[in-house]
């Protein structure tokens, strides 16, 4: 581009008065002066007095007007996802102050989430991920084999009762688990127990 393609804005959420005392303000249209500083000519945009138009809701939420902001908040839509966070946090700030927006602070971050979802699951930790998650939200979707998967047999059946295991045994799986119970409690009682000594001869 060219030296004489680009222009000079000065964005005022209401009428700069100091500045009107020693410069001269040419309007242009509503809320649009012109002012010259050498060669220069530098274009003021006072949003306070710019007419509520869909084109100008961006600015108007930085207005220095109540009633100007509370237009912008109720007419604000991103229309990308790189719109910056302090736009984000002017429009949380409006929101808590009652200035109610069709287009709520929940809806906001529910489709901010959708853009940015999945850097944002790139970046956390599973810890992170799942803060906040009750033990059943945490295990919904998954089947029962992956929800026992890397725990003992002991863990698996810790905290049953034995009518709770018999609803699920059948009556010889119970028979063969009760023979393997026997098993393993007589081969603990068998290492457990010293060896006989042996008296010397005389």
């Amino acid at each position: 581009m060219s030296e004489a393609e680009f222009r000079l804005y000065a964005v005022c959420s209401r009428f700069p008065h100091n500045l009107a005392g020693e410069v001269s303000l040419q309007p242009v249209q509503p809320g649009v002066y012109d002012c010259r500083r050498g060669t220069d000519r530098i274009r003021v945009i006072v949003v306070s007095q710019l007419p509520e138009t869909e084109a100008n809701v961006p600015l108007v939420l930085f207005s220095a007007s109540l009633e100007k902001a509370r237009y912008g908040a109720k007419n604000y839509r991103p229309r990308s996802d790189q719109t910056s966070t302090v736009v984000y946090q002017l429009l949380e700030g409006l929101h808590e102050e009652g200035l109610g927006m069709p287009y709520t602070i929940e809806e906001f971050n529910r489709e901010f989430y959708k853009r940015h979802k999945k850097k944002f699951l790139a970046e956390t930790t599973p810890e992170e991920r799942v803060q906040g998650l009750s033990p059943e939200e945490r295990v919904q979707g998954l089947s029962p084999e992956q929800r026992v998967q890397g725990l003992s047999p002991e863990q698996r059946v810790q905290g049953l009762s034995p009518e709770q295991l018999a609803q699920v045994l059948s009556v010889d799986e119970l028979e063969r688990l009760l023979q393997l119970r026997r098993k393993t409690e007589a081969s603990s009682e068998k290492k457990a127990k010293p060896p006989a000594r042996r008296g010397r001869k005389s």
